[in-house]
Order: C-alpha cells, then structure tokens, then sequence
C-alpha cells in the first residue's frame, strides 16, 4: 500500500484515535485525527485526503450525518473514499447513509486485514472496465 495516502479520522474517544492511528500505520497510511464533526469540516480538504475514517456517533455537537451533507455539498469527491465506523451495525442510521451516500461500512471492533482491504478498494484507481479494481 502507497505510504503517501492520507486520511482524516474522526472519532470523540481519544484512545479510539489513537488505535485508528496505529491501525493505518501498519497498512501504509498517515492520518491526521480530529475529535469532532465541526473541527472535520474545518481541515477536510478532498484534494489533500484520500479518505474518511469517521465515527458514526460523535460527541456532542455536528454528527456523522451532518459531516456527510456537508462532504455532499463541499467534497463530493471524499464520499466514496468514507468510511464510517461503528459499533452499532444495526442501527437504523447506518443503512440509511448507506442508501443515501456511497460510503463504506465497517463494525467496531475490526481487524486491521479488514480495514487494509476497504482502503485498497476505496482508493484503487478504476481498472480498464470503468470499475474500481479489487
């Protein structure tokens, strides 16, 4: 995996961020962390990261909903390059960002193989079919 990628992880629970840290370590990618919504919308850049890592249930204020309006509005582009995670799969939410914006999903607790092999889909430049290559 190409050492240069970037990604933006949000999640309120320091010790989260910390393990999301090291976890995109060990497959190749460097992140800059941020605690809330509010302070992702401020650092999100789509030209600069080549993806999300965000918490589905933020602290108080702006929630992963908003921050994914907001990417709709603001940086498309980083929508498909989103992944949200959560330990409540199951929550209505989830499948209702899944059905409105081309994000990925990935429960809480997960393997650092299973992250290594949503980046590698997500950020894959398409194959000659139009498709992103696996």
């Amino acid at each position: 995996m190409n050492a240069s990628r970037l990604f933006l992880v949000v999640d309120d629970d320091a010790h989260v961020r910390a393990s999301l840290k090291l976890m995109l370590g060990a497959v190749g990618c460097s992140c800059d962390l941020v605690s809330s919504g509010e302070e992702a919308l401020r650092v999100v850049d789509a030209n600069h990261h080549d993806g999300l890592l965000l918490d589905l249930h933020l602290g108080a204020g702006l929630q992963a909903t908003d921050v994914l309006v907001a990417l709709e509005r603001n940086a498309p582009a980083l929508l498909p390059r989103t992944i949200i995670s959560t330990g409540d799969p199951g929550h209505p939410i989830v499948a209702d960002l899944a059905r409105r914006f081309p994000i990925a999903v990935l429960s809480k607790p997960f393997a650092v193989q299973a992250l290594r092999e949503i980046i590698e889909r997500m950020t894959s430049p398409p194959d000659g079919n139009g498709s992103a290559a696996i």
